[in-house]
């Protein structure tokens, strides 16, 4: 829609007739779509981000049609194959990817057609190519579905096996964790600040639809999508970089409760829970602890659909040095064991590495982040199985023999219920235009009167100018992780000698970080968790004012 001043924007137009006793009209409507049009824009440019990833990752990727013809492959994939990707594009990819297992000829195109789900080879295959020597491969693939199901396509990725003899592939699951730890931090921000704009959008949305109508209830499950997708997000942070575990004395038995009751809670699996009066409090970060047993849980009632038992027992473990390389101490372990068929010793070797998965549903994370979790922790995980016999995780952690007072956990601690504080003016700084929009979208709906910056100049020139104007901000939200390193910590100083009086809320996407956990000690007033809903974002501002 364009203007005589030269202003436009996207818009969408419901055009309606109007008619009764005596009237006839057309009633002309306008919605602004400018925020789904950049949505639009940003996706574009993921799917080339997409691109250039697929290109650079360390594996085989070959993406073919429906007809089976080639329509992608990376430069990993061309030096497997001996052949430039130009040759490859368009070709069947039968007639040139020949893969042989244990029981003869593999065709992962042909698997995923067939019973459109991932499938991946059994064990190691052997690609023969005329006039090489044979490489020995991990070989999967993936459908690729559109919007009703429909199969447009097929993934296959190879993971060149050859020349890992047993000290390289004793540590291979350690290497990919390494590199998965190079994006995870960066993904996992970005993700979340694509789910901030999601979830705040539909939260608020949601507080517009009349109450229980259908609208709302769509909403709602489609919220409830959203903080599944953020869960997954920290899944990935759990593999970032640099995110050191607070560790702190952590009792055990009752975390290990709280969580079998949640994870277990509908399904015909019962937990046991085998625990001396004596245990040894770990030192471990709580909220990563409760990842490692619901992801560990999960699995276990997972590899159990008809119903089963899940034991845990617990011991004090004092250990002198071990051939897992821990320094001699005291540890407590912790054995998950199930009833369920056991686990195939070709699925056995790579249970913890990323992105593997036997669920067509699964994401191949839960297991990898928790193997990353627990060595983040200095401890050690492993993993035994027979067939017919179940599977048993054996996890030793860190133990602390000084006295521990008895403190509730954190995750049980219940937040106050919002109470209508008075209203004020808030100031939001996030690099993210997306993030911006819809925190000032839902403190406007509040009732607030927000005002954004988009970098840390900006955020303290509009602070200054405000109290010069005698219309002082009270709460500023801030991204705890801006561009450039400087973020909420590094600004709380210089914003103290500008207007000592500010409310500051610490905005992040990771769960376990100490700005979060004890945000007083940082300065900070309060912690939001993004993404978050227009409710959360309520309370928070509610405790706050006071």
């Amino acid at each position: 829609l364009a203007f005589a001043s030269g202003k436009s924007f996207w818009c969408e137009v419901i055009v309606k007739p109007i008619q009764g006793p005596g009237l006839a009209a057309i009633a002309w409507s306008f919605r602004d779509i400018s925020r789904r049009r950049r949505a639009l824009d940003q996706a574009a440019a993921e799917r080339v981000r997409l691109a250039v990833t697929l290109r650079a990752v360390g594996h085989g990727v070959l993406c073919a049609d429906a007809n089976g013809r080639i329509t992608f492959a990376n430069e990993e994939t061309s030096r497997l194959l001996a052949r430039v990707e130009s040759s490859l594009l368009g070709q069947p990819i039968g007639d040139v990817l020949t893969l042989r297992g244990p029981s003869g000829i593999i065709d992962p195109l042909r698997e995923v057609l067939r019973t459109g789900r991932p499938y991946r080879a059994p064990g190691k295959v052997r690609l023969d190519q005329p006039g090489t020597a044979p490489i020995h491969l991990m070989c999967s693939a993936s459908p690729v579905q559109m919007e009703g199901g429909h199969l447009s396509g097929v993934v296959v990725v190879l993971v060149d096996l050859t020349g890992l003899d047993q000290a390289e592939q004793d540590t291979h699951v350690e290497r990919q964790i390494e590199s998965l730890s190079l994006l995870a931090g960066s993904i996992a921000h970005d993700f979340n600040n694509l789910l901030t704009g999601l979830l705040g959008n539909l939260s608020l949305a949601r507080a517009m639809a009349a109450p229980k109508s259908d609208m709302g209830e769509l909403l709602a499950s489609a919220e409830r999508a959203c903080q599944r997708a953020s869960d997954l997000s920290g899944q990935l942070r759990s593999f970032a970089r640099g995110v050191t575990p607070r560790r702190l004395p952590v009792h055990v038995t009752a975390l290990l409760q709280e969580a079998a009751d949640f994870i277990l809670r509908g399904t015909p699996c019962v937990c046991d829970i085998l625990a001396p009066e004596d245990l040894w409090p770990v030192l471990a970060d709580e909220t990563q602890l409760i990842q490692v047993f619901h992801n560990l849980l999960l699995n276990a009632v997972q590899a159990m659909p008809a119903g089963g038992t899940i034991t845990v027992e617990l011991a004090n473990s004092p250990l002198p040095a071990n051939p897992q390389g821990m320094p001699a101490g005291p540890y407590l372990r912790l054995v998950f064991s199930d009833s369920g068929p056991g686990i195939p010793p070709d699925v056995l070797a790579r249970v913890f590495e990323p992105y593997f998965t036997t669920k067509s549903t699964g994401t191949g994370l839960g297991l990898a982040s928790t193997y990353s979790i627990i060595r983040n922790h200095q401890g050690s995980i492993s993993v035994r199985s027979d067939l017919g016999s179940g599977a048993s995780f054996t996890i030793l952690l860190p133990a602390c023999l000084e006295p521990v007072a008895s403190v509730p956990s954190r995750r049980r601690l219940s937040a106050p219920p919002f109470r209508p504080r008075r209203r004020g003016r808030v100031l939001v700084l996030d690099d993210e235009e997306l993030v911006r929009g819809i925190a000032s979208d839902m403190l406007a709906h509040l009732g607030f009167e927000p005002a954004v910056a988009a970098t840390p100049d900006e955020f303290l020139k509009v602070c200054q100018d405000a109290l010069e104007t005698g219309r002082p901000f009270d709460v500023a939200l801030l991204d705890l992780t801006l561009p450039g390193g400087i973020g909420a910590r590094e600004l709380i100083q210089p914003l103290r000698r500008i207007d000592p009086n500010l409310r500051v809320v610490v905005c992040t996407g990771h769960l376990g970080d100490p700005s979060v956990l004890e945000p007083a000690s940082f300065g900070f007033s309060a912690a939001i968790v993004k993404p978050f809903t227009l409710v959360q974002l309520e309370r928070v501002l509610g405790a706050v004012l006071g």
